[in-house]
């Protein structure tokens, strides 16, 4: 509409407002809810979603004279005219501008916060996102007995802190509106956590605050094409169910008709939920605003994390991503427990051979020791179980991690942040100026990094990192494929571990079948006896076989919780020798090493079929071809 036509439906809306003069009483801690609207009839009041539309701010200004002609020129030509650039101009009586919007606009001014701070209520909108917003909720019991929420806000004109209120707000809740100052907000925010020793964290067991759903409700959710869905319990139940299942990424995947919420559970990704797609944007804008992310942005992926503690005090990091699809953003949230990664050495179930050679390598004062395995074959537990070991009293320890998945005490830890120009190559070369003695690279994706990490294992350094490569003897191809020199490789390289995660047999449902009944079952599932064999595994040598039949602790799967599987790759003089020729001949290295007494991925996964461990799936899946 023009400005003419915009002015006169503004003056339509103001008409209906009764203008009466009054002292707010501001000493009233028992809030009532017909306190905070004055209304001249029940039919008379502007909805307070009108208030972000009609928006009379300039026709308030300028009606009380609350603006020179130039500021009010000035904001006007900069298009800068609105709540917060008053609020930061400091040209305007602040206290005289909220009272007479809250005669124009119907609506209860609060200048100190013993009036609000009794009634606060975090159980609908979380405290830390109410900080993030600027606003407070209040829960007030009318004279009537009825519950209503009404939202503390510093501008009442602001229609995107509209759109995110009403998306986090679910269900049938009215929304009314207060108004207080942006300081006497955050003031109060600080106060009410100081007072009420509330920390900024989510709680999301079923006898807190917070709402979650029950599966009967979920199920109602399943079979609903309605958009009147609760959103922030459908969010809090994911991610509740996610940590009581030992979830480590959920998924949300939009597709034409629904929304997918899928888990991974041991490495495994199954569907768990499916839910109409008209709830798809709700939920994502709400994991969005508690991640501290750009709701409006759909176009390009985002990344960002929340905390929260489990109701037996756990604390658990979640990690944020989304990215745009053709149906709509899909987002994966990676759940991360704080007090989960605390890995001791012999937690990580080497045998007395490797675990022997693992703590010499790594107690050694200088060197090159080196993690290798796909994304997820658990590389980060093993190299903090690693660290577990140093002195950090007497040592410098210093992290360079891309992003930190978990905080160390003790420990320097250093982010990643390749937008600014800090990347692993940069940040290393940093931390050489740092006096370290220990250095944690989370991965060598470079020939800078790798000349970085070589040059500082060669000058008094203990260095640990990470490739991807498929097996041990990959790694000594794939820096010289980057372009390091053989000798420097050989010379600083003092140990390489490859690594997988194979689920083991849920013990709740394990039994056993025999050989014959062993291959039919695998000849079902599409993999055959010449694929068996190229793993150089004997079958005939065992006469029954160990797996999981599937119950309600394993979800069905036959499998609960994961075992590493590793291989070490230690130097002796023959492979150095054959390092450094002109010609590096892999099959030779792998010969060597066997002699030397390297065991195999596949021959230590063969070992835990025999013990009962794992399964021949569940091998042939992890390790491939």
């Amino acid at each position: 509409m023009d400005d003419k036509t915009q002015e006169n439906f503004v003056q339509e809306e103001l008409t209906v407002i009764e203008k009466v003069d009054f002292e707010v009483d501001v000493t009233q801690t028992d809030l009532d809810a017909t306190d905070l609207c004055f209304e001249k009839d029940d039919t008379s009041l502007i909805p307070s979603s009108k208030l972000l539309i009609t928006n009379p701010l300039r026709k308030i200004v300028e009606k009380y004279n609350l603006l020179s002609e130039t500021d009010l020129e000035r904001m006007l030509g900069e298009n800068k005219f609105n709540m917060s650039s008053l609020i930061d101009s400091f040209v305007v009586n602040m206290d005289k501008l909220y009272k007479l919007l809250s005669v124009e606009l119907n609506l209860r001014y609060y200048e100190n916060s013993d009036a609000i701070i009794n009634n606060i209520d975090d159980s609908i909108i979380e405290l830390i996102t109410q900080k993030k917003l600027g606003i407070l909720v209040i829960y007030v019991k009318t004279r009537e007995g009825d519950n209503q929420y009404f939202i503390v806000v510093s501008d009442p004109f602001d229609f995107e802190l509209q759109d995110y209120i009403e998306t986090l707000i679910a269900g049938d809740i009215k929304i009314n509106y207060a108004l207080a100052q942006r300081e006497l907000i955050k003031k109060t925010t600080l106060k009410y956590i100081k007072d009420g020793d509330v920390k900024l964290k989510f709680s999301l067991d079923t006898n807190s605050k917070v709402k979650v759903l029950s599966p009967s409700q979920l199920e109602e959710i399943e079979d609903s094409f309605t958009s009147d869905i609760p959103i922030i319990p459908l969010v809090n139940y994911m991610i509740l169910n996610a940590h009581e299942n030992r979830v480590s990424d959920i998924h949300i995947e939009p597709t034409e008709e629904n929304m997918l919420v899928r888990y991974r559970i041991d490495g495994v990704l199954n569907t768990d939920i499916s839910l109409p797609i008209s709830v798809h944007r709700e939920v994502v804008s709400r994991i969005k605003i508690i991640s501290d992310m750009n709701v409006a942005e759909k176009r390009m992926p985002q990344d960002g994390r929340f905390s929260f503690k489990t109701e037996e005090g756990k604390s658990l990091d979640l990690r944020i991503s989304t990215f745009p699809t053709v149906y709509g953003e899909k987002v994966v949230l990676r759940l991360l427990e704080q007090d989960a990664l605390k890995p001791k050495l012999e937690d990580l179930h080497l045998t007395p051979k490797q675990l022997d050679l693992f703590k010499t390598k790594i107690s050694s004062s200088y060197g090159l020791v080196l993690i290798t395995g796909p994304t997820g074959s658990g590389k980060t537990t093993t190299l903090y179980s690693a660290l577990s070991t140093v002195d950090k009293e007497k040592l410098n320890v210093v992290t360079l991690e891309n992003p930190v998945e978990y905080r160390l005490d003790g420990i320097n830890q250093m982010q990643i942040n390749e937008t600014i120009g800090l990347t692993f190559a940069s940040g290393l070369r940093t931390i050489l100026r740092q006096d370290p003695d220990v250095i944690m690279l989370g991965e060598i994706r470079d020939l800078g990094t790798a000349q970085m990490a070589i040059r500082a294992s060669l000058t008094g350094h203990m260095v640990f990192s990470t490739l991807h490569t498929n097996d041990a003897i990959g790694v000594i191809i794939r820096l010289v494929t980057m372009g390091m020199d053989p000798y420097l490789v050989a010379s600083s390289v003092s140990l390489v571990v490859a690594q997988r995660l194979v689920r083991t047999v849920c013990p709740h449902c394990a039994t056993t079948h025999s050989l014959d009944e062993l291959k039919k079952d695998l000849i079902r599932k599409g993999i055959t006896e010449r694929k068996i064999n190229s793993f150089g595994f004997d079958l005939e040598i065992m006469p029954d076989f160990v797996y999981g039949k599937g119950c309600s602790y394993c979800r069905g799967s036959g499998y609960l919780g994961r075992r590493a599987l590793f291989e070490f790759f230690d130097f002796n003089d023959e492979i150095v020798a054959e390092i450094l020729k002109p010609a590096i001949d892999e099959l030779k290295i792998r010969e060597l090493a066997k002699e030397a007494g390297m065991k195999s991925l596949s021959q230590n996964a063969w070992d835990l079929v025999v013990e009962g461990t794992t399964t021949i799936e569940e091998i042939i899946r992890v390790i491939g071809e």
